[in-house]
């Protein structure tokens, strides 16, 4: 970019400050896995996204390679908007391990860990969740997963995984 680390720091936090942008810091407890350990940005208006992104239309959006990036974003908003009257900042972050390309939403609470993992097609079988296995060993219980995606679709897939459609997010 061509300009100093403070630089965009300030502008970053400007972007922070004016709801335009969330940083999600990664889930920090390594057990022996080797984590990203950079923050994700996610837009908070969708309609911005798409903007920057020249989508001009539905068929465009299903195309466009960065979906999974703008329904992350969805997640993450609507996640806030659940702590919207906390006076914390809700307690999510992310969880990428370096040797992955996928990254998934985890919310952290007293009782339970909740990560929210964003594909466009319903995962079907415990087979496709054994991403999560290194967690699924360390938490047990106390780990609640959901995948969401486009489809209709709603199954539980074993105890404590579902999968489920995005929109169950706006209930």
């Amino acid at each position: 970019l061509g300009l100093s680390l403070n630089t965009v720091k300030a502008w970053v936090s400007v972007l922070q400050e004016s709801f335009i942008i969330t940083l999600i810091k990664p889930f920090r407890k390594n057990y022996g896995i080797r984590l990203k350990k950079t923050p994700n940005i996610y837009f908070q208006d969708p309609g911005l996204v798409t903007y920057l992104c020249e989508i001009t239309d539905n068929k465009a959006l299903k195309k466009h390679p960065k979906l999974i990036g703008i329904m992350m974003s969805l997640v993450v908003n609507e996640l806030y908007r659940w702590y919207h009257h906390s006076e914390n900042q809700p307690p999510i972050y992310l969880w990428n391990p370096s040797d992955e390309e996928e990254s998934v939403l985890v919310l952290e609470t007293v009782k339970n860990i909740y990560l929210f993992d964003v594909s466009l097609k319903a995962k079907q079988n415990l087979r496709e969740f054994s991403f999560f296995q290194n967690l699924r060993n360390i938490y047990g219980d106390k780990l609640v997963i959901y995948n969401l995606h486009l489809e209709n679709t709603t199954q539980t897939i074993d105890k404590n995984i579902h999968s489920i459609p995005i929109s169950w997010l706006e209930a």
